[in-house]
This record gives C-alpha cells, structure tokens and sequence, in this order.
C-alpha cells in the first residue's frame, strides 16, 4: 500500500464528520444528564450537530461552493463554517434548556471554540481533522477518565496523514491539535469544570 492510500484510509477513519457523532454521545451520556434529558436532546442534537452540517457541506458541494469534501482551499470553508456555528448555536440552546449545566458549559467551551476555529479561517488554514480529533480526545478523557491517554497518541499518525494528503502543512497540523487542546482547557478552566469528572 503506497503512502498516499494510506493516508487517504487515516483522514477518512478519523473524519470530523465521525468525531462530532462521538462527541454528542459524550454530551449525551457523560455529562450526568437523566434519562428523559436523553431522550428529549438526542434527536435535536444529532440533527443539529451533524446531520444539518454534513447535509449543508453536500449542498455546498452540489452548487459549486465547495471544490471538495474536505475544503481544501480555506476561503470556501468561511461561509460553511459562520452556518455551523448558527447550527451549534441552536444546539447549545437546546442543552441550556433541557440539559444541565455540565452539559451545557461543556458545549459552550466548544461552540466558543468553534468561534475561535471560524475567525482563524478568515486569515489562515488549520486542519480541522486534528482539531476535531483533538477535542473528541481531550472531552473523553476529561469525562471517562484520562485512561484513554494513549489515543492521543493517534495525533501524530493525522498529522502525517494530512501533510501527506497535501491537505495542510506542518504547523496548520500541530496548530489544529495543540491549540485545540489548550484552549479546550482554559474554557473548562474558566467554567470551572475539573480535568477529571
């Protein structure tokens, strides 16, 4: 297998489009939400945080918006990303008002991130693969217990697997990664959420 193909097989098995279905669960299960909160958020949320995004990136896609799936250059993620945002928006509401506050600031630490991630797009390119990665780790972590350290250790492999691709450079890989998790931090920080739940 040549390093391309397998590059190619990384970038698709670690896709935000995968992350972002992993994070809602977390959301979902690990915030201490009961079981009627559950119910009550669970179709919001998956249609809002991934189904409404991914359905809006193939209409992208379809009328010319968008040259790629992945948005290679970094001016047609602008109008896509400012849409996701107004998406998370409605989704953070949604666990303001039936969720708990565990949830809901967790959410907001990465909506405020997402905001973050936006504004960046408009002056420089950032993988979103690793930021992604990045948070979904960083989040299981804080919420299950950092005996899931060693999947941080896949990072690395996205890293080379995206700059194989041609789809980032070094610094737009470690910059995806290492800022997703600091700033992640610092949010919790803030809200007063503890590393370890």
């Amino acid at each position: 297998m040549n390093q391309q193909k397998l590059a190619k097989i990384i970038s698709y098995s670690l896709d935000p489009s995968l992350m972002w279905p992993l994070f809602v669960i977390m959301i979902l299960v690990g915030t201490g939400l009961t079981v009627d909160q559950m119910k009550q958020l669970f179709v919001p949320l998956f249609v809002l945080e991934l189904v409404a995004p991914v359905a809006l990136l193939g209409y992208f896609r379809h009328i010319g918006k968008v040259s790629d799936w992945e948005m290679t250059d970094v001016k047609e993620r602008r109008a896509f990303f400012v849409w996701v945002v107004l998406l998370h928006t409605i989704s953070l509401a949604c666990l303001y008002f039936w969720g708990n506050e565990l949830a809901f600031e967790i959410r907001l630490s990465m909506w405020i991130l997402s905001i973050i991630g936006t504004a960046v797009t408009f002056v420089w390119k950032v993988s979103i693969h690793l930021a992604a990665f990045a948070a979904v780790v960083f989040l299981l972590n804080v919420l299950f217990g950092w005996h899931w350290w060693p999947l941080f250790l896949l990072m690395p492999v996205l890293m080379w697997a995206r700059i194989v691709r041609k789809k980032h450079t070094f610094m737009q890989t470690l910059v995806g990664s290492t800022f997703t998790i600091c700033i992640s931090a610092l949010l919790l920080w803030m809200f007063n959420i503890p590393l370890v739940i």
